[in-house]
């Protein structure tokens, strides 16, 4: 199955609204989903802008965003 995106989830401490807005406006990508709990956001992402989100101190952890079957 084709991951529909990326979930990107920030360090602790991190405000992931404003965080998210300021990553968005540096890198040209438009948020799908701002998560409180998970701290972090959905988007589809070029894989160079992943890349790039990878290097930023304020990111914990980056995964395909997808659907999941126990079947």
């Amino acid at each position: 199955m084709a991951p529909n995106g990326h979930i990107v989830v920030f360090r602790d401490g991190v405000d992931g609204h404003a965080e998210t807005a300021r990553l968005a406006s540096v890198y040209g990508f438009t948020p799908k989903y701002v998560y409180t709990i998970l701290n972090g956001f959905a988007a589809t992402l070029d894989l160079s802008v992943v890349d790039r989100l990878r290097c930023e101190t304020s990111v914990a952890s980056i995964a395909y965003d997808g659907e999941v079957s126990l079947y």
